[in-house]
């Protein structure tokens, strides 16, 4: 009888502390031409469903992340600086966390990926791609549809696409047309082919980050998601 009282307590515990865990190995690091800042994302090379990205900005206190997993998680939350970058695991309450439901999943129809010739920066070669609008130039013109441009490092072919916005990466979950490895340059051109947007890439680092969020709280478990009642929706597009 003590031997089964010890063991339900020893199961009980694995519930409560059960936990789901994400891994990052590497830190890319951004200027972005729009914000004038410095944008940082944690990513995993072999998987790209999630990545955590946030700004050092330098007069604050604290960081302010976005954790993002497209099959189901929206995570955004505030730390402090000094206890963010000491840490090797950022756990996550369940108040913290939401579910992710993007209304990008459909739009992804909307659009396909375009390959173009090896573009030439700096005397190297680098790979090119665009996710662009299938819609037409009047309907393009009319909800001001934005194209996507990666221009891709060829040395890092073995990591899986960075691909930051879910309309991208669910159109790359459908087919995987494009290339491996890490944007050198993001950028955006609208409709007349100006650049709106631009993301410049000023480090790659290795990495040994983590994040862990309870299981009661994985949304990407179905029978989780659809016993929850607390939705955050995601409305962004390329739009």
């Amino acid at each position: 009888m003590k031997k089964q009282f010890f063991v339900l307590i020893y199961l009980i515990s694995l519930q409560i502390y059960a936990q789901k865990k994400y891994s990052f190995d590497y830190a890319l690091i951004y200027s972005d031409s729009v914000s004038k800042t410095t944008i940082t994302y944690l990513v995993n090379s072999k998987l790209n469903n999630y990545n955590l990205s946030f700004n050092d900005e330098k007069n604050k206190q604290d960081i302010s992340f976005i954790f993002a997993d497209y099959n189901g998680i929206l995570i955004n939350s505030k730390t402090p600086k000094a206890q963010f970058f000491k840490a090797e695991t950022i756990h996550n309450p369940c108040e913290n966390i939401f579910r992710y439901r993007s209304k990008n999943l459909p739009k992804s129809d909307e659009y396909e990926f375009v390959t173009f010739k090896d573009t030439l920066l700096n005397d190297s070669l680098y790979y090119h791609f665009a996710i662009k609008s299938i819609k037409s130039i009047e309907y393009q013109k009319r909800k001001k549809i934005k194209s996507c441009h990666f221009i891709v490092y060829k040395q890092s072919e073995n990591e899986v696409p960075f691909l930051y916005h879910p309309t991208i990466y669910y159109k790359w979950v459908i087919k995987k047309n494009i290339t491996n490895g890490f944007p050198k340059v993001i950028y955006e051109v609208d409709i007349e082919n100006k650049v709106t947007a631009k993301k410049t890439l000023q480090k790659i680092l290795k990495t040994k980050r983590f994040l862990t969020i309870p299981n009661k709280c994985d949304y990407t478990n179905p029978e989780i998601w659809n016993n929850r009642s607390n939705t955050k929706t995601n409305d962004s597009s390329l739009n």
